[in-house]
């Protein structure tokens, strides 16, 4: 019974990270810059971590599949491709990068 009872909630959470990627993807498209992106999540007040070459906001948790490791986080992931720069030049983020894909990225918890 606790197994099926835990099979539902992932189930239900599964759903509502879909859920939140299909809103994303309908308003965030590819080839759109990073500062469109950045400037969206902003003005919605959605916070982010701004990565080199991805931005991430987490949106859930699941609880972990074994005893000895700790709940994942689970993020939306927005990938860029990098604006041209210069020979030996650092890929930091830049305002110009291209939106290449947004999709669900799981951080594993810590194990032991």
């Amino acid at each position: 019974m606790k197994v099926r009872a835990e099979t539902l909630s992932q189930a239900k959470r599964e759903a509502t990270y879909q859920a939140t990627l299909r809103s994303y993807s309908q308003i965030l498209r590819p080839g759109m810059k990073r500062k469109e992106v950045e400037d969206y999540l902003r003005s919605n007040k959605i916070e982010f971590l701004k990565l080199s070459l991805d931005d991430i906001t987490q949106i859930g948790q699941d609880e972990s599949t074994t005893w000895f490791c700790g709940k994942s986080d689970v993020f939306v992931k927005f990938q860029f491709i990098a604006f041209a720069r210069n020979a030996g030049q650092p890929d930091e983020a830049n305002e110009l990068d291209t939106l290449d894909e947004i999709k669900i990225f799981r951080m594993p918890g810590a194990c032991l």
